[in-house]
């Protein structure tokens, strides 16, 4: 059962970073530039 867990939260961890990015550009305005896209490729 806790297998499962740690799957989830691996999951979490590696969606945030794009999560953060998104958030940024969709409520302070950030422009959406090469930096935050090439990483996402």
């Amino acid at each position: 059962m806790s297998n499962n867990h740690s799957h989830r939260s691996g999951a979490y961890y590696s969606l945030a970073p794009f999560i953060g990015a998104f958030l940024a550009i969709a409520l302070w305005g950030e422009p959406l530039t090469a930096r935050l896209v090439l990483p996402a490729c």
